[in-house]
């Protein structure tokens, strides 16, 4: 299983994703270094742990602002593959962020999450310009509940919006359930993912929110979870680098 960490950024900082409530999250307070630069941040988690991708979680991109673009190539410049979740909620966005992929080797993954996307069909178009071996869909979900402003997915189950973008052609897929984020209380996704990594064994699940330490680790990794996202058990100290000997930190690239 691969650990890639997790930057959240919002009105230019660095900030600490707590339970989904965006409106009151504040700039991270992290024992790596001071200040809540993302610049800093990305290259404390290079040289620190040796960690070589990132997710980006662009906070202010998903509220409707623009993309921090600069921001990310400041990233890249760490030493950091990037998967990018810029709230990709219709087809220019997806369009300008495809062209910025397409520029910008260092960017492995773009993220599709769920509480953006307004329709299958955008989705669909964002598949097709992005490929599928850099378009993760994100399974944005709040208590077990998922995320959505689309009449198409309104109202089902999690693992049934699984299976439709499978069948759409999707091979990868994060599970999120931002009520657990920065909660120290653990994922809450682990059931999901065995279950859907157990009927869908050849689609690639991630998870991420919540992680408090190495056992959290251990059980997504067990539960079929092909890669963690992290944020605050690194900024908090709860995992060190000898945690994460086991685990591939992204030296090399992930399948």
């Amino acid at each position: 299983m691969q650990i890639v960490p997790a930057i959240d950024l919002q009105g230019g900082s660095v900030v600490r994703a707590v339970g989904g409530g965006r409106e009151s999250y504040h700039p991270v307070d992290s024992k790596l270094l001071e200040g809540a630069e993302p610049i800093d941040i990305g290259r404390a988690f290079a040289e620190k742990f040796g960690f070589g991708h990132a997710y980006i979680a662009d906070l202010d991109a998903i509220g409707g602002a623009d993309p921090a673009w600069d921001v990310y190539v400041g990233l890249a410049a760490c030493g950091l593959k990037l998967w990018i979740d810029a709230g990709l909620s219709d087809n220019a966005r997806i369009e300008r962020m495809a062209e910025f992929a397409d520029d910008h080797a260092e960017v492995t993954n773009v993220i599709f999450g769920l509480e953006s996307l307004p329709d299958i069909e955008t989705m669909s178009h964002g598949l097709q310009l992005v490929g599928a071996e850099r378009f993760i869909f994100s399974l944005d979900m709040k208590n077990g509940r998922p995320m959505t402003v689309s009449d198409h997915w309104n109202g089902k189950l999690a693992a049934n919006i699984a299976k439709v973008v499978i069948n759409a052609g999707v091979r990868k897929i994060a599970l999120i359930d931002v009520a657990t984020v920065g909660m120290h209380g653990g994922c809450g996704t682990e059931r999901l993912c065995h279950m859907l990594h157990h009927k869908h064994p050849e689609i690639t699940f991630y998870a991420g929110g919540g992680v408090r330490g190495a056992r959290d680790l251990e059980s997504l990794a067990r539960h079929g979870c092909a890669a963690a996202l992290v944020g605050s058990a690194l900024h908090d100290g709860w995992l060190k680098k000898e945690d994460l000997e086991a685990y591939d930190l992204g030296s090399g690239d992930l399948e």
